[in-house]
């Protein structure tokens, strides 16, 4: 009896190993749009909650824009707080916002909690123009864009495109294209 539960035993261990490395050869690989040098983490599911913490009126409005946009896809995107947290940051030496993952699903390698750091460095706080309602506006959607897999993107109609600026007028949304890209990433 002790020999077969020791095989049955060996036998689980077995199918646990070649289950991870099944499961980390296909998801660590992320998708990417038209920028082949990003990886990025896929979401695990299509029910994401976003929640403010502590943000300042750029960073909500780019938080809630980003959730809206992101809603576009099959993504459902809801106030709450367990999958995407917005933060204020002030990033220095970087020179854009930023997405990452801090809580990855150990049995299917995918992201259960993503931190957006909006970068706060030298930019007004209280968007009371036209350009800068845009720029956060595009923030907002670049890095939720992030959420969904995407990559930088070489388009100027999409919000993924990697690189906005005050006094011009940026993408806020996603092209039918990133749309497709974030519906096919899961």
């Amino acid at each position: 009896m002790k020999k077969i539960m020791r095989r049955f035993r060996n036998a689980l261990r077995s199918a646990f190993a070649v289950s991870m490395v099944a499961a980390l050869v296909t998801t660590t690989a992320g998708a990417h749009h038209d920028d082949e040098s990003t990886r990025l983490r896929t979401r695990d599911n299509n029910t994401q909650e976003y929640e403010h913490v502590d943000l300042t009126p750029a960073g909500k409005m780019a938080c809630d824009w980003g959730a809206s946009q992101l809603e576009r896809s099959e993504i459902t995107a809801r106030e709450g707080n367990s999958d995407i947290h917005c933060h204020d940051s002030i990033l220095s030496g970087y020179s854009g916002s930023r997405v990452y993952c801090t809580t990855i699903v150990w049995w299917n390698r995918r992201c259960g909690h993503f931190q957006i750091d909006f970068n706060l460095r030298d930019m007004d706080t209280t968007p009371d123009s036209v350009y800068e309602r845009n720029f956060w506006r595009h923030v907002g959607c670049h890095e939720f864009g992030h959420t969904g897999s995407i990559a930088h993107v070489n388009s100027n109609e999409s919000c993924m495109r990697s690189w906005a600026a005050l006094r011009l007028n940026n993408p806020e949304t996603f092209t039918s294209a990133d749309l497709r890209h974030i519906n096919d990433a899961l």
